[in-house]
Protein backbone atom coordinates (compact mmCIF):
# COMPACT_ATOMS: atom_id res chain seq x y z
CA UNK A 1 0.00 0.00 0.00
CA UNK A 2 1.20 3.74 -0.90
CA UNK A 3 -0.96 4.55 2.48
CA UNK A 4 -3.82 3.58 4.23
CA UNK A 5 -6.05 4.04 1.83
CA UNK A 6 -3.99 4.36 -1.83
CA UNK A 7 -2.81 0.70 -3.12
CA UNK A 8 -0.11 0.89 -5.65
CA UNK A 9 -1.02 0.82 -9.10
CA UNK A 10 1.06 -1.69 -11.10
CA UNK A 11 1.38 -0.28 -14.70
CA UNK A 12 3.77 -0.96 -17.47
CA UNK A 13 3.88 -0.67 -20.85
CA UNK A 14 5.96 -3.91 -22.03
CA UNK A 15 8.03 -2.71 -24.01
CA UNK A 16 10.90 -5.52 -23.33
CA UNK A 17 7.92 -7.82 -24.11
CA UNK A 18 6.93 -5.54 -27.54
CA UNK A 19 11.04 -6.34 -28.82
CA UNK A 20 11.08 -10.02 -28.27
CA UNK A 21 10.62 -11.65 -31.49
CA UNK A 22 9.02 -14.81 -29.78
CA UNK A 23 6.57 -13.10 -27.55
CA UNK A 24 5.72 -10.58 -30.74
CA UNK A 25 5.32 -13.17 -32.90
CA UNK A 26 3.11 -15.70 -30.32
CA UNK A 27 1.46 -12.73 -28.24
CA UNK A 28 1.75 -9.38 -28.51
CA UNK A 29 0.00 -8.27 -31.77
CA UNK A 30 -3.28 -9.87 -30.93
CA UNK A 31 -3.01 -8.47 -27.32
CA UNK A 32 -2.16 -5.31 -28.72
CA UNK A 33 -5.05 -5.11 -30.43
CA UNK A 34 -7.55 -6.32 -27.54
CA UNK A 35 -6.11 -3.96 -25.22
CA UNK A 36 -6.79 -1.10 -27.76
CA UNK A 37 -9.93 -2.02 -27.94
CA UNK A 38 -11.04 -2.03 -24.34
CA UNK A 39 -8.82 2.06 -24.48
CA UNK A 40 -11.67 2.85 -27.49
CA UNK A 41 -14.77 1.46 -25.58
CA UNK A 42 -14.65 3.37 -22.62
CA UNK A 43 -13.37 6.46 -23.97
CA UNK A 44 -9.62 6.41 -22.82
CA UNK A 45 -7.45 8.41 -25.52
CA UNK A 46 -3.78 7.57 -24.25
CA UNK A 47 -0.77 6.46 -26.74
CA UNK A 48 0.31 4.62 -23.75
CA UNK A 49 -0.62 0.73 -23.48
CA UNK A 50 -0.40 0.75 -19.78
CA UNK A 51 -1.65 -2.45 -18.17
CA UNK A 52 -0.28 -5.02 -16.25
CA UNK A 53 -0.28 -8.59 -16.52
CA UNK A 54 -2.18 -11.84 -13.68
CA UNK A 55 -0.19 -9.76 -10.74
CA UNK A 56 -2.75 -6.63 -10.11
CA UNK A 57 -3.05 -5.07 -6.81
CA UNK A 58 -7.01 -4.44 -7.25
CA UNK A 59 -8.96 -1.24 -5.09
CA UNK A 60 -12.29 -2.01 -4.60
CA UNK A 61 -12.75 1.70 -5.25
CA UNK A 62 -11.88 1.54 -8.30
CA UNK A 63 -14.09 -1.74 -9.02
CA UNK A 64 -17.49 -0.40 -7.77
CA UNK A 65 -16.65 2.62 -10.30
CA UNK A 66 -16.20 0.56 -13.00
CA UNK A 67 -19.33 -1.43 -12.15
CA UNK A 68 -21.69 1.75 -11.13
CA UNK A 69 -20.26 4.18 -13.89
CA UNK A 70 -19.94 2.27 -16.82
CA UNK A 71 -21.28 -1.42 -16.29
CA UNK A 72 -25.02 -0.64 -15.59
CA UNK A 73 -25.38 3.03 -17.48
CA UNK A 74 -24.30 0.35 -20.35
CA UNK A 75 -26.67 -2.56 -19.29
CA UNK A 76 -23.29 -5.05 -19.25
CA UNK A 77 -21.86 -7.49 -17.33
CA UNK A 78 -18.45 -8.45 -16.45
CA UNK A 79 -18.95 -11.18 -18.87
CA UNK A 80 -19.68 -8.74 -21.74
CA UNK A 81 -16.45 -7.25 -20.62
CA UNK A 82 -14.25 -10.13 -21.27
CA UNK A 83 -16.34 -11.34 -24.70
CA UNK A 84 -15.14 -7.57 -25.77
CA UNK A 85 -11.57 -7.98 -24.45
CA UNK A 86 -10.38 -10.91 -21.97
CA UNK A 87 -7.84 -8.96 -20.37
CA UNK A 88 -9.40 -8.09 -17.01
CA UNK A 89 -6.81 -6.30 -15.19
CA UNK A 90 -6.50 -4.24 -18.44
CA UNK A 91 -10.27 -3.69 -17.83
CA UNK A 92 -9.38 -2.30 -14.44
CA UNK A 93 -6.16 -0.41 -15.24
CA UNK A 94 -7.46 1.35 -18.18
CA UNK A 95 -11.21 2.55 -16.11
CA UNK A 96 -8.45 3.60 -13.30
CA UNK A 97 -6.85 5.71 -15.19
CA UNK A 98 -9.81 7.13 -17.55
CA UNK A 99 -11.56 7.83 -14.25
CA UNK A 100 -8.87 8.62 -11.84
CA UNK A 101 -11.02 6.88 -8.62
CA UNK A 102 -8.26 6.84 -6.74
CA UNK A 103 -4.45 8.33 -7.01
CA UNK A 104 -2.77 6.71 -9.21
CA UNK A 105 1.22 5.50 -7.38
CA UNK A 106 2.76 3.74 -9.72
CA UNK A 107 4.68 0.54 -9.09
CA UNK A 108 7.43 -1.60 -11.22
CA UNK A 109 5.86 -5.42 -10.92
CA UNK A 110 6.58 -7.22 -8.04
CA UNK A 111 7.02 -10.78 -9.64
CA UNK A 112 9.64 -11.42 -12.09
CA UNK A 113 7.62 -13.31 -14.94
CA UNK A 114 9.17 -15.71 -17.64
CA UNK A 115 7.07 -15.67 -20.28
CA UNK A 116 9.17 -17.99 -22.58
CA UNK A 117 11.79 -20.33 -22.21
CA UNK A 118 14.49 -17.94 -23.97
CA UNK A 119 13.95 -15.60 -20.92
CA UNK A 120 14.29 -18.43 -18.64
CA UNK A 121 17.33 -19.72 -19.96
CA UNK A 122 18.91 -15.77 -20.85
CA UNK A 123 18.52 -15.23 -17.19
CA UNK A 124 20.41 -18.98 -16.42
CA UNK A 125 23.03 -17.91 -18.59
CA UNK A 126 24.17 -14.79 -17.20
CA UNK A 127 24.42 -17.03 -14.22
CA UNK A 128 21.31 -14.62 -12.44
CA UNK A 129 20.42 -16.70 -8.94
CA UNK A 130 16.91 -16.89 -6.76
CA UNK A 131 19.17 -14.75 -4.32
CA UNK A 132 19.97 -11.80 -7.22
CA UNK A 133 16.27 -11.97 -8.44
CA UNK A 134 14.69 -12.00 -4.79
CA UNK A 135 16.92 -7.96 -4.27
CA UNK A 136 14.29 -6.71 -7.18
CA UNK A 137 10.88 -8.72 -6.94
CA UNK A 138 8.92 -11.17 -4.57
CA UNK A 139 8.78 -14.01 -6.68
CA UNK A 140 9.17 -15.82 -9.85
CA UNK A 141 6.34 -16.87 -12.00
CA UNK A 142 6.83 -19.40 -14.64
CA UNK A 143 4.62 -19.42 -17.23
CA UNK A 144 3.17 -22.63 -17.51
CA UNK A 145 2.07 -22.00 -21.62
CA UNK A 146 5.67 -23.17 -22.64
CA UNK A 147 7.11 -25.28 -18.98
CA UNK A 148 3.78 -27.30 -19.36
CA UNK A 149 5.85 -29.69 -22.04
CA UNK A 150 8.53 -30.22 -19.72
CA UNK A 151 6.47 -30.93 -16.32
CA UNK A 152 7.13 -28.27 -13.29
CA UNK A 153 9.88 -26.46 -13.82
CA UNK A 154 11.70 -24.75 -10.73
CA UNK A 155 13.92 -21.66 -11.47
CA UNK A 156 17.47 -23.54 -11.42
CA UNK A 157 15.76 -26.52 -13.59
CA UNK A 158 16.74 -24.92 -17.12
CA UNK A 159 18.96 -27.96 -18.07
CA UNK A 160 15.30 -29.86 -18.40
CA UNK A 161 14.33 -28.20 -21.41
CA UNK A 162 15.14 -30.23 -24.90
CA UNK A 163 15.36 -28.56 -27.97
CA UNK A 164 12.96 -29.42 -30.21
CA UNK A 165 13.92 -30.48 -34.11
CA UNK A 166 12.19 -26.92 -35.34
CA UNK A 167 14.84 -24.76 -32.39
CA UNK A 168 17.59 -27.16 -33.85
CA UNK A 169 16.86 -26.30 -37.06
CA UNK A 170 16.43 -22.24 -36.42
CA UNK A 171 19.61 -22.31 -34.55
CA UNK A 172 21.56 -24.23 -37.02
CA UNK A 173 19.81 -21.81 -39.88
CA UNK A 174 20.80 -18.71 -37.75
CA UNK A 175 24.92 -19.86 -37.20
CA UNK A 176 24.82 -20.60 -41.38
CA UNK A 177 23.56 -17.23 -42.19
CA UNK A 178 25.87 -15.53 -39.98
CA UNK A 179 29.19 -17.41 -40.98
CA UNK A 180 27.72 -16.96 -45.23
CA UNK A 181 27.25 -13.05 -44.09
CA UNK A 182 30.97 -12.63 -43.00
CA UNK A 183 33.11 -15.21 -44.64
CA UNK A 184 36.25 -13.30 -44.44
CA UNK A 185 35.98 -12.72 -41.06
CA UNK A 186 35.53 -16.15 -40.03
CA UNK A 187 38.59 -17.22 -43.08
CA UNK A 188 40.43 -14.74 -40.91
CA UNK A 189 39.41 -16.02 -37.52
CA UNK A 190 40.45 -19.82 -38.27
CA UNK A 191 43.38 -18.58 -40.14
CA UNK A 192 44.52 -16.57 -36.86
CA UNK A 193 43.67 -19.63 -34.75
CA UNK A 194 44.93 -22.69 -36.56
CA UNK A 195 47.50 -21.35 -38.73
CA UNK A 196 50.05 -20.13 -36.30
Amino acid sequence: MYDDNTPYTILIEDNELAVEPEYYRKYWVEREKLIRTIQKEIGLVDKRMLTCHGFAILSCKVLKSLHNNYLVPNNMTYKDLLSISPYEFSWYNMWLQKDKTIDIQFREPIFKVFYNKNQHLEYLRKGITVNDIARGYLGIVINSNYSRWDGVVSYEDGDIYELSLKEIGSLLYKIIRSLLRKPQTLLIKLRAKYLR
